[in-house]
């Protein structure tokens, strides 16, 4: 799968993960119930560090685990992988400060403010002109901006702030 620059594609653990609890709820089964079923060979809480993509299952358990499920090991990987295919990914966003700076919009003290909340978490050296927005910063600035975090980098190209990540 091509990526371009600038986008991320979830990782195959959380795909992978995805997949455990999607064949775990077709099954009826709850975490608890796979514990019990199983006789705790397969833990609750570790089933559900696997579906979140929080842990990584190492392919001997994967084995295992859809062999209790009933189903077949290469179909929950080709699920997953699937899955990967399918899901779109998220563009990185870089803002050039010193465009932001010269800019004349209503949305710049917002924006201003907001980056310069955001360096100071992060550290690192202030003369940088540029800084890439992770996901979380883009949730945010999309309430900082009243518009989705869909939008947001459509938004940022249409006030002419961003740069090429990559």
């Amino acid at each position: 799968m091509n990526r371009s620059p600038g986008e991320v594609q979830m990782s195959f653990p959380r795909l992978l993960g995805e997949e455990l609890r999607n064949v775990r709820v077709k099954k009826g089964l709850s975490l608890k119930k796979v514990e019990e079923h199983s006789q705790s060979r397969f833990k609750a809480s570790i089933l559900g560090s696997y579906e979140r993509g929080q842990r990584s299952i190492s392919v001997q358990r994967l084995a295992e685990l859809a062999n209790f499920y009933g189903v077949a090991l290469e179909d929950v990987l080709m699920n997953a992988r699937e899955k990967g295919a399918q899901v779109s990914p998220v563009r990185l966003i870089r803002i050039n400060l010193d465009r932001l700076e010269a800019a004349t919009l209503p949305e710049k003290a917002a924006i201003a403010n907001y980056i310069a909340f955001i360096r100071s978490q992060r550290g690192g050296p202030l003369e940088e002109k540029t800084i890439v927005l992770r996901n979380e910063d883009r949730q945010v600035l999309a309430n900082v901006l009243g518009t989705s975090p869909a939008l947001v980098v459509e938004h940022m190209e249409r006030l002419g702030l961003l740069e090429p990540v990559l």
